[in-house]
């Protein structure tokens, strides 16, 4: 039963984990494609300043941070101010990015096929923030959790009376053991059902 009322948490934890995995392996990537294909070096800093304070707003968004001081260093101290004030500051920033490269592609300074890939992984660095959104916004079923605390509760205290004849005064000491077994994965479970604890 244990096992039943953590699994749902954890799968939750661990798919947030490889979310933010693929956040962090997608910025590396983008940062190899805008070598390979800008020639401007103030336009390729730009943007990949514009992407690590999306990895950083990303993470803070998860965790209820404020990580104002780490994009500073970044981005200029307007911008971090006008982001960290957003509901949704790291959709904001990869907006601002897409808006770039857009630019730039008209400009000419970027061709088709370099816009394409740039604009693939940019993509799927939004498929991966929108499903961390997802999963911090929906929390597990209010239904389950009550069918699994009752059936807990009501376990824990049968246990006493079905172990009380082979068992007799010890029956009191092993209910009282398979309780704490279930309260003491409590914590566990509202800690992978709470906040990531992503790290940026």
């Amino acid at each position: 039963m244990s096992e039943v009322s953590n699994n749902p948490a954890y799968d939750r934890w661990q798919e947030a984990r490889k979310q933010w995995d693929n956040i962090i392996t997608n910025v590396q990537i983008l940062d190899r494609h805008l070598y390979a294909f800008l020639d401007e070096r103030a336009e390729k800093k730009r943007i990949l300043s514009h992407l690590v304070a999306f990895a950083h707003l990303h993470c803070a968004f998860l965790n209820g941070d404020n990580v104002r001081a780490d994009i500073v260093d970044w981005i200029d101290d307007d911008l971090a101010s006008v982001l960290v004030a957003n509901r949704n500051p790291a959709d904001v920033v990869l907006c601002t990015v897409v808006d770039q490269v857009g630019a730039l592609a008209k400009e000419g300074a970027l061709n088709g096929f370099g816009q394409r890939t740039i604009s693939k992984f940019l993509s799927l660095s939004e498929l991966a923030h929108a499903a961390n959104e997802r999963i911090f916004t929906t929390s597990m079923p209010f239904v389950f959790s009550l069918l699994i605390h009752l059936t807990i509760y009501l376990y824990c205290g049968l246990l006493s009376f079905i172990l009380i004849g082979p068992t007799h005064w010890l029956a009191t000491l092993f209910a009282a053991v398979g309780a704490y077994i279930f309260w003491a994965c409590r914590p566990s479970q509202m800690s992978w059902n709470g906040r990531f604890m992503l790290h940026s």
